[in-house]
């Protein structure tokens, strides 16, 4: 059995779920909040059926938990706010992962269309393999600036929070909130930075209760992704963390109960890896040769870009080694599957993503050496950005 055949099989045993444009899906709710907010978007069945979900409402708080999958969901006692108020169940983009969804989300779009695939991009016209988010370059941190990138050169299509035509706030951790990358998401929409989730509550209840016209607000948290990253997604941190999110949410929708409503989602969810299947690409090792790069994309998906006419040596060595953990895919197979959504890849997105991605059926991790040098021996304990049931199953909470 090839590769592609292996994925199909994957799919086919329900092993792997597939981002699905007849499921209700990330894009539907990123056009659903955009159509609630007086945006001009057009909706599919799926978003009209998450719109529905939402409610028509005066105030829509949007609250964005990164890393809040089903199975953090499904492990709460009955009775849990979150658990409780689950309204439809979602499935995320692929790669299951930050960079991708949130770009989604702020589109619209699939990762197909929008050319923002994984943490770590390849961006081809400046020979940099990027961490796209924080907008700097892979291994020496710099600036993209440094290196003549623009915000509109990597983030090519519109935030449709720009047209929005309700009154528009995104409350981002103060970190976050003067980045390249959440001015794009923002659209040209107001920002405020907070310190901590209970002060961005209070601001969100704050500006329902002196609202004169109907608002937007948006709210991203992302400690439950970083606990579940260095603890796992079943650790107690994890669990304390995300009581105290349902004790917020819980407040910010008690107090504007019957003014506005509050919707909750995430990006993707988290699983746990064992230290067992985490492999390490050292910095001489001879399956980098053919490359134009180290392996960048996500962890759990890894990209590659592979030099002329080294295409054999780099999948002849890549197989023998890996063929068991991983499904190796070229770029045209990847797109024959309509890994990254349901429309054929833009050259953009293509050109980003390189030529082969690996795809793993179980809980394994492939990273460079780098990433090991960085986190540690033990690298972290939860990953994301496949497609099993842990990171592709994610919740909309309506209350």
């Amino acid at each position: 059995m090839n590769d592609i055949d292996r994925v199909q099989s994957w799919f086919e045993s329900g092993t792997l779920l597939r981002a699905d444009a007849g499921v209700a899906n990330t894009v539907d709710l990123a056009r659903a909040l955009a159509s609630i907010a007086g945006g001009d978007v057009e909706l599919a069945a799926g978003a009209t059926n998450v719109r529905d979900a939402i409610g028509e409402t005066e105030h829509l708080v949007f609250v964005l938990i990164d890393g809040l999958g089903m199975n953090l969901i499904e492990s709460l006692p009955a009775g849990s706010f979150l658990r409780d108020h689950v309204a439809i169940e979602l499935r995320a983009v692929f790669p299951a992962t930050t960079a991708a969804a949130l770009t989604s989300l702020a589109t619209g779009l699939w990762p197909a269309q929008h050319a923002v695939p994984a943490w770590w991009t390849y961006l081809p016209q400046y020979k940099l393999t990027t961490t796209i988010l924080p907008f700097n370059e892979r291994f020496s941190e710099r600036p993209l600036a440094e290196f003549g990138v623009r915000s509109e050169d990597v983030f090519c299509t519109p935030a449709m929070m720009a047209s929005f035509r309700r009154d528009t706030l995104s409350f981002m951790p103060r970190q976050l909130a003067g980045s390249v990358y959440t001015r794009y998401v923002s659209g040209g929409t107001p920002i405020s930075g907070y310190t901590a989730l209970r002060d961005a509550i209070d601001g969100a209840i704050a500006r329902v209760e002196r609202a004169a016209s109907a608002t937007y607000t948006y709210i991203y948290y992302p400690a439950v992704d970083t606990l579940e990253h260095i603890h796992g997604p079943a650790s107690d941190h994890v669990r304390n963390e995300l009581d105290r999110v349902e004790s917020e949410l819980a407040r910010l929708a008690r107090a504007i109960a019957g003014r506005g409503r509050v919707a909750v989602s995430a990006d993707h969810g988290v699983l746990a890896v064992a230290q067992k299947h985490k492999y390490v690409i050292e910095a001489d090792d001879p399956l980098l040769e053919p490359l134009v790069a180290p392996p960048y994309g996500e962890p759990r998906v890894p990209f590659f870009r592979v030099r002329d006419g080294a295409s054999d040596a780099f999948t002849s060595r890549f197989r023998e080694r890996y063929g068991e953990e991983f499904a190796l895919l070229s770029i045209d197979e990847a797109d024959e599957l309509r890994l990254f959504g349901p429309e054929p890849l833009s050259t953009a997105t293509r050109g980003r993503i390189g030529d082969y991605i690996a795809v793993p059926e179980a809980a394994r991790v492939l990273v460079h050496s780098s990433v090991r040098d960085k986190h540690g021996p033990g690298l972290m304990r939860g990953f994301h950005g496949g497609m099993l049931r842990e990171e592709m199953r994610i919740p909309l909470v309506v209350a």
